[in-house]
């Protein structure tokens, strides 16, 4: 689902702030899951889309890095064109995390979370001597 992107995207806004420039989009555009927003706000995150973007290889050649979200039980998941950093994350769907869906959901939101954390802070920490 493109939702994943957009829970990247938010929480990348937060962590990297001014420094990171963010964007998300998905294999065809579609709406945020409402039951994804509640589970959103109760981290201090705002959905700023209420609908992802189709991904686009043009869009992708702009950017320093591709990071794609995908569920191993969907094939579909973009290709960024070579010379393009790119960055693959196998999140799966929420009810691989637990058979309640308000549960599943909160896991998959912190799963994303902690792989966006750990990415911003590998890309704007300076490297050790």
């Amino acid at each position: 689902n493109a939702f994943r992107s957009q829970v990247a995207e938010a929480y990348a806004r937060q962590f990297g702030g001014p420094q990171v420039e963010v964007f998300s989009a998905g294999v065809a555009a579609q709406p945020i899951d409402p039951d994804l927003v509640p589970i959103l706000q109760e981290d201090g995150i705002e959905v700023r889309e209420p609908q992802s973007r189709s991904v686009e290889p043009e869009m992708m050649r702009q950017v320093d890095m591709v990071v794609t979200l995908c569920d191993p039980d969907n094939a579909a998941c973009p290709i960024p064109p070579a010379g393009v950093q790119h960055v693959n994350w196998t999140i799966p769907g929420w009810n691989k995390f637990s058979s309640n869906r308000q549960e599943g959901l909160r896991a998959l939101r912190d799963a994303i979370r902690d792989h966006t954390r750990q990415l911003i802070n590998d890309l704007i920490t300076p490297p050790g001597p």
